[in-house]
C-alpha cells in the first residue's frame, strides 16, 4: 500500500536536494564568469597600458634615455638634470619610470600577473632599471627626499633578473648597467 505522506516527504527531499543542486551550480557559474571577467580586465587594463608605451614615439624616447651619457650623479644632473636644464630628458625619464613603477604596483597588488610583465616588459624594465639604478637611488636621498622614488620599478627588475635566472637564461643588456650601479660588479665580470 502507498504511503501518501511518506511519498510527500521523499518528493519534498528530493525536491530540496535539487535546489539546492541548483542553486551551487549556479553560484560556482557566477564565480567562474566573475573570475573570468576579472581576468578579462586585467589583461585588457595592461594591454592598454602596454600599447600606450609600446608607440613609435614611446620607443623613441627609451632609445633617446639609453643613448644617454654620464660619469656619475652629478655629472648627470649638471647634463641632464632638473627641469630648467633639459626638461625633454626628465619627463622622458620620469615618464617611463611612472609607467614601471605604477605597473610595478598593479603587480604587488595582484592586478597584474608578473609572468605577463615578463613577457611583454622585462627588456625594457631591465634596460631602464640598469641604466638609471644609481640615479632614481640618489633621488631617494636629500636634497630631493623621496625614500619610496622608483621602489616598484627596481620590485619589477628585481622579480625580472630572479624569473631569467629561474628560466637558465643570460641576462640581456648588461651592457646596458652604469658603471656607478650596484649591478655592475655582478655581471659585468
Amino acid at each position: 500500500m502507498v504511503d501518501y505522506q511518506t511519498i510527500s516527504i521523499v518528493f519534498t527531499g528530493l525536491s530540496i536536494s535539487i535546489a539546492a543542486f541548483y542553486y551551487i551550480s549556479t553560484l560556482r557559474n557566477a564565480q567562474r564568469n566573475q573570475q573570468q571577467q576579472l581576468e578579462a580586465r586585467k589583461l585588457e587594463m595592461f594591454m592598454r597600458l602596454h600599447q600606450s608605451k609600446y608607440d613609435q614615439k614611446g620607443l623613441e624616447t627609451i632609445f633617446t634615455l639609453m643613448n644617454l651619457e654620464w660619469d656619475n650623479y652629478e655629472d648627470y644632473m649638471r647634463k641632464y638634470g632638473g627641469v630648467t636644464g633639459h626638461p625633454e630628458v626628465a619627463a622622458a625619464l620620469e615618464a617611463w619610470l611612472s609607467y614601471f613603477d605604477g605597473i610595478g604596483l598593479l603587480v604587488k597588488e595582484d592586478m597584474i600577473d608578473l609572468d605577463t610583465v615578463y613577457d611583454i616588459a622585462c627588456s625594457r624594465i631591465l634596460l631602464l632599471w640598469f641604466k638609471f639604478e644609481t640615479i632614481i637611488k640618489e633621488f631617494r636621498k636629500p636634497p630631493w627626499g623621496l625614500p619610496d622614488y622608483g621602489q616598484n620599478l627596481e620590485y619589477l627588475a628585481n622579480e625580472m633578473i630572479k624569473i631569467r635566472k629561474q628560466k637558465g637564461l643570460p641576462l640581456s643588456y648588461t651592457n646596458q648597467i652604469h658603471p656607478t650601479s650596484t649591478l655592475y660588479n655582478e655581471f659585468n665580470q
